[in-house]
């Protein structure tokens, strides 16, 4: 990596080569990280020399090259042909310890131009410069960011949405101490950096609508999480410390590349709302059922066959969107769900409205529309508390009992586009839907 760097003085070039040698040692093993911070140094520096020009100060041009070793840990800068060395010790006591040689005459030149090549790779990660170079200071003031600088710990709430931003400093660690909400939507993010889990007490994570490919592994450590929402981006998978989320309640995936529930989601016994729309999901896991305190579940948009006979066993589940996929039949065991109020299955492959939703006393929305069914059950008529009945478009010829009659508190019936005869069909036009529309 070459990156021109003026210099001052011999006492100059030691503190800079100090300061490499810190860096490495920090960030051994990790020499993406070390790069990019030891880049930041050098911008640093020659901002800092170029503000001695402008007052009169000489300098001399250097070219900086740094090369990366595992060990002895060596930073090699090569000035006007003079090598100087910095070496990082392994032991604490040592670390910083530098050595720069060099007899470099004193002369008054213009500065070296600095390396275009370096100067598209800051473009790439920010708005201008490279975010991981920005203090905190200039992130904030690029950014025009609603945050107190004077009180670092006041910031409850961080939000980065709609900023362009494909990568992120650092340097917002700075605000963790406090930090509740972090909203980063609406960007160009690939991912999100690891240090994420430096906020233990982030509650709320808003993603949406990005282009992040995965979530980091210390998403583990943000233990006081109770909400993800990741809609819009292009994730297949999720982390195992995904599990490590003991207070997890909501999970939103909208849109993304999910092919299957990743299993380590199942250990997440808090979860409340768990969003899967628009994914390639083929089937649901026989784990499902230990989600025991899930409430709301969404599916639609899927490629999802059957749903398995456990869901059963999450009796807080009140609201089931699962439209557009290629479900046949429900498990008899969809009884036992006490508390289910609405279950959405429009545009599905049902050849039969189930007996076992008789079951779920709860029940007020049931929506098969744009199926393929052609008996109903008689079962049916036995929910007190039903207000929307939506049979439209499938392949009926009758119905075992009359909605009006049987469903005194039905507020809308749909029967267009089946075979019903014309006495059947009047009683659509019967409904009793005032301007309360469907929950």
């Amino acid at each position: 990596m070459g990156t021109a760097v003026s210099v001052c003085s011999d006492n100059d070039k030691r503190e800079f080569l100090a300061k490499v040698a810190r860096v490495y040692e920090e960030t051994k093993g990790q020499e993406v990280e070390a790069r990019n911070a030891i880049k930041a140094l050098i911008v640093e520096f020659n901002n800092e020399q170029d503000k001695k020009i402008k007052g009169g100060a000489p300098y001399q041009s250097v070219e900086a090259t740094i090369t990366l070793k595992e060990a002895p840990a060596e930073e090699t800068a090569t000035v006007a042909g003079t090598t100087a060395e910095a070496t990082a010790e392994t032991t604490a006591e040592a670390v910083g310890t530098a050595e720069a040689t060099s007899a470099v005459p004193t002369t008054e030149t213009t500065n070296m131009p600095r390396d275009s090549s370096d100067e598209e790779d800051s473009k790439e990660d920010g708005k201008g410069a490279d975010a991981n170079d920005m203090t905190l200071e200039e992130f904030v003031e690029e950014n025009d960011l609603d945050i107190d600088l004077d009180d670092l710990a006041s910031n409850e709430e961080i939000d980065l949405s709609e900023k362009d931003l494909s990568s992120l400093p650092k340097c917002l660690t700075a605000l963790s101490e406090n930090c509740t909400e972090i909203a980063l939507e609406k960007n160009n993010l690939a991912k999100v950096p690891d240090w994420i889990g430096d906020f233990a007490g982030l509650v709320e994570l808003y993603l949406r609508e990005n282009r992040i490919e995965e979530l980091p592994k210390r998403i583990g450590d943000c233990e006081e999480l109770e909400a993800i929402y990741c809609e819009n981006n292009k994730l297949r998978n999720l982390p195992d410390e995904i599990c490590e989320l003991k207070n997890l309640k909501g999970l939103t995936f909208q849109h993304n590349l999910f092919a299957t529930v990743p299993t380590p989601l199942l250990d997440c016994s808090a979860l409340e709302e768990l969003y899967f729309d628009h994914n390639k999901l083929i089937s649901l896991p026989e784990e499902i059922g230990e989600l025991v305190n899930l409430q709301e579940l969404g599916i639609r948009s899927n490629q999802i066959v059957d749903i398995p006979a456990s869901i059963s066993a999450c009796k807080q589940l009140h609201t089931i969107h699962a439209e557009n996929n290629l479900i046949v039949n429900l498990p008899k065991s969809f009884g036992k769900l006490s508390a289910l109020r609405r279950i959405y299955l429009d545009n599905n492959k049902m050849t039969k409205l189930h007996a076992c939703l008789g079951k779920c006393s709860k029940l007020e929305v049931i929506n098969v529309e744009n199926n393929q069914i052609e008996k109903v059950a008689k079962r049916i008529k036995e929910l007190p508390l039903l207000r929307f009945l939506l049979l439209a478009n499938n392949k009926l010829q009758s119905l075992p009992f009359n909605p009006s009659e049987s469903a005194p508190g039905l507020r809308r019936l749909t029967l267009s586009g089946n075979q019903l005869d014309k006495a059947t069909m009047e009683l659509e036009k019967m409904d009793t839907l005032g301007e309360d529309g469907e929950d």
